[in-house]
């Protein structure tokens, strides 16, 4: 597959749950024969993927859990929960995943984000490899630079080029080469031992130990980072699921299902409001001032995101960035939801006079959801004006992230 039509496999992998392959493991029941040879790239998308067949073209996983065991003859690139690479790759490895393990050689360069990464005594990276995680270790040997960025790193192995290491904690085992420089930054001196070779100079930059962000924001990326987590990820997953799974086989009447729904909105979004405070206000600031241009903005972020996101996955050094950058555009619109029905209700509860500006935060986002959620109802006009209310809410949302946080001018705005 070639030009748009590949791009245009990858959405549709992104969407739907059957999948080519090898051996899916599903329910323990296998799908397909073993050792196969595919002659061209190859697309997954399913639950548990077992991968046993050689592949002469790039293989895509978009997925909970592969493992990869015969030759790709391309590059092998991977989004899922839990990733093991141990069949040799002549391209390049580009995996983002809660963990990622590697034991295989690499033809290029290797490029993985993930909570747990570790690369195994049997890989090999004929080129420069990036980690990016919370923990990592590497036993393993590349032949160009090493370059992880990390809360703990513990490296053992050789390093043909130099090894730069940013985050907390680093140690490097006995019988470690290095054989260029070593460059780190760390509150604290590395652990080196004595039988480690380093044929380059030692750089170390001391920094402040990272700590968690405890200002007006600081909800608001422990709720972004306990999602993009696993916990919260599958927690999240699970449940939603489970929703749309009972919603779809019981028959439910319409009004039973919009009641529910109903509930559900107003519990989510006056919990993120709880949570994100300070955001909330100033998303309902910038609303006030710059409605219109906040539509415009939130229309061109609509557009440009699915772009950027195809670009960056087909970028050697920032494809695990195309996940993230999709990530955040639906965490963005959730939140953009939640803002621009606040800031509706507000104006709703004003039409009844300057003394209806105390009305608590929650009560007026209760309303605004309430009336966009009808709204919903009338048919096409209904779904166009959740469009635009959404996309609005994202736009004044991203400009939160410039712009001076000013609060609302209300008095009830404490009350959110």
């Amino acid at each position: 597959m070639r030009g748009l039509g590949k791009y245009a496999v990858i959405l549709l992998c992104l969407t739907v749950q059957s999948a080519w392959g090898t051996k899916f493991v599903n329910f323990e029941k296998d799908a397909s024969q073993i050792d196969t040879i595919y002659s061209d790239d190859i697309f997954i998308s399913g639950f548990k993927i077992k991968f046993d067949s050689r592949v002469y073209g790039d293989l895509f996983a978009f997925c909970y859990e592969i493992v990869q065991s015969d030759t790709v003859d391309g590059n092998f690139m991977a989004f899922a929960q839990e990733v093991q690479n141990l069949g040799p790759v002549t391209g390049s490895f580009r995996a983002f995943a809660r963990k990622v393990s590697c034991n295989t050689e690499i033809g290029r360069n290797l490029l993985i984000g993930g909570q747990d990464i570790n690369i195994g005594p049997g890989a090999r990276i004929l080129r420069d490899a990036d980690l990016w995680g919370e923990i990592v270790v590497f036993q393993g040997g590349t032949d160009g630079d090493l370059k992880i960025k990390s809360h703990t790193a513990v490296i053992s192995g050789v390093v043909g080029g130099a090894l730069y290491f940013e985050g907390d904690s680093l140690t490097i085992n006995p019988n470690t080469v290095i054989n260029g420089d070593l460059n780190y930054n760390s509150p604290s001196r590395a652990t080196i031992s004595d039988a480690v070779t380093i044929n380059g100079e030692v750089n170390w930059k001391k920094t402040e130990e990272s700590k968690s962000a405890k200002d007006d924001d600081g909800g608001f990326w422990a709720i972004l980072t306990w999602i993009a987590s696993v916990k919260g990820y599958l927690i999240w997953n699970i449940f939603s699921s489970l929703l749309v799974l009972i919603f779809i086989l019981i028959p439910f009447p319409v009004w039973l299902v919009l009641i529910t729904f109903w509930f559900i909105l107003v519990a989510a979004g006056n919990l993120t409001l709880l949570i994100t405070k300070a955001r909330a206000y100033a998303t309902e600031a910038v609303l006030g001032n710059r409605l219109f241009p906040s539509m415009g903005l939130g229309f061109i972020i609509f557009f440009l995101t699915p772009i950027v996101a195809i670009v960056l996955f087909f970028t050697l050094l920032l494809a695990p960035l195309a996940m993230v950058l999709s990530m955040l555009f639906g965490i963005a619109v959730f939140a953009g939801g939640i803002y621009i029905s606040l800031y509706v209700g507000r104006r709703i509860c004003l039409l009844f006079g300057q003394g209806a500006k105390n009305t608590p935060g929650f009560l007026c986002y209760t309303i605004g959801m309430s009336v966009l959620l009808i709204l919903s109802l009338i048919p096409i006009l209904g779904y166009l004006i959740i469009l635009v209310s959404l996309l609005t809410g994202v736009g004044a949302l991203v400009q939160t992230f410039w712009r001076p946080k000013s609060r609302p001018n209300t008095v009830a705005e404490a009350t959110v």
